[in-house]
């Protein structure tokens, strides 16, 4: 059986982890005020998929933050980023006045309750991919965070509903590493400026001026980009993730494409007449680059 950290075990390694980063050393009180904050929040609560304690999760994001941006409040999002959706006697209001406007904004963004913003409600989305966007458009360091969420997330993928497998992978596909190629981020991080500039240039050269514009560029230039990089980000803690797709002519269309058709692996395809027509499928490598006009907006499983 695999030995899990304890809370208490967590947050020692936490406060050990930030002992590190002297820059963090005159927020300190307020990290460990966070850390309090979401200890109570999160008390009794495992996650689903380990049975660890679940304030394991937000402290290894919380970590990976500390040493990738120069920005504690930053840190306290990762460390309260799950506090709204999972605890209901925590609310945003309570985030915003305990922790300030930044954080507050932060943690509303990633609280899939609403399509909006508490305390911005003249940024409207209509769905949680434009929420993302809209935030990640006002201020890139939350993407960096954000991005550390997701690939911890992505390590126990292979546990969820596999509904939620594939709208993981979507979004991880679509928007998470085409946002990593913009910004030319990499395991060197380089001062927030450096990803500034970068998303500014790319959204003159693009003429993206807002996040409806950004998500449609996305949507339909750069998911198409599917290199190994996506693969390896998307996949590499799952090579079981089931795509499903209903729509008889889009298949067929899309399997006449070498890229695709090598890619893949048909694990049921079921056809009853002409009216009904259903084929599950997994990505199975990393060289599918070449499949740039694949039309994928037919797969049902997407969310």
């Amino acid at each position: 059986m695999t030995a899990f950290l304890t809370e208490q075990q967590a947050i020692d390694q936490f406060y050990g982890a930030i002992e590190h980063y002297p820059r963090f050393a005159q927020h300190k009180s307020l990290i460990y005020t966070a850390v309090n904050f979401a200890q109570k929040a999160h008390q009794w609560q495992e996650r689903k998929l380990t049975g660890e304690p679940y304030l394991t999760h937000p402290l290894a994001v919380a970590t990976m933050v500390a040493h990738r941006v120069d920005d504690y409040e930053a840190v306290l999002w990762a460390i309260l980023h799950d506090t709204v959706e999972d605890s209901p006697p925590i609310t945003l209001d309570m985030i915003y006045d305990t922790f300030g406007s930044r954080v507050g904004f932060m943690v509303d963004a990633v609280t899939d309750a609403t399509h909006y913003y508490l305390k911005h409600k003249d940024i409207l989305c209509q769905d949680k991919i434009e929420k993302i966007l809209a935030w990640w458009l006002r201020d890139i360091a939350i993407f960096l965070i954000k991005l550390a969420d997701r690939e911890h997330n992505l390590t126990t993928i292979d546990g969820l509903d596999p509904k939620k497998q594939v709208r993981m992978s979507f979004e991880s596909q679509a928007i998470y590493v085409p946002l990593k190629q913009i910004i030319q981020y990499n395991d060197n991080p380089k001062p927030l400026t450096y990803y500034i500039d970068q998303l500014n240039k790319f959204c003159a050269t693009h003429a993206i001026t807002d996040y409806p514009s950004f998500k449609s560029y996305l949507m339909n230039v750069m998911y198409r980009d599917f290199d190994d990089q996506t693969y390896l980000f998307t996949y590499s803690h799952s090579h079981r993730v089931l795509w499903t797709i209903e729509n008889k002519a889009l298949f067929y269309g899309m399997i006449e494409e070498d890229a695709f058709a090598n890619a893949i692996d048909i694990v049921r395809m079921e056809q009853i007449y002409e009216w009904h027509f259903f084929v599950e499928f997994l990505f199975t490598k990393a060289s599918w680059s070449e499949a740039l006009s694949l039309d994928l907006w037919g797969i049902t499983s997407v969310e």
